[in-house]
């Protein structure tokens, strides 16, 4: 995954980055928001993905992310729809 943009929005309290993948298929939330954490040594619970784009016949994935600085910031600013997208699913009982 190559960084492609950064922007430091301080009125926000908070920094925008939009990525770039190649990738055969479209990668879930949950896989793009490990590897930004682990890429920005990021707090998982302070990142959002905002969107994961692909384009029709092309292998490069667009992905916006945002990364707050507290969680107070982020609950407030966040959709509902998008933090509802970042949530980690549950595991059920006896799946693994």
């Amino acid at each position: 995954m190559k960084e492609v943009k950064k922007f430091e929005n301080k009125l926000l309290d908070r920094v925008e980055y939009v990525f770039e993948t190649d990738a055969s298929s479209t990668p879930s939330r949950n896989d793009v928001k490990a590897e930004v954490v682990k890429k920005l040594k990021a707090d998982e619970n302070l990142v959002s993905v905002e969107s994961v784009k692909s384009h029709y016949g092309s292998r490069k994935i667009h992905v916006n992310v945002s990364v707050y600085e507290n969680e107070d910031t982020m609950k407030s600013l966040v959709a509902k729809h998008i933090a509802k997208r970042n949530e980690v699913p549950a595991v059920a009982e006896g799946e693994e």
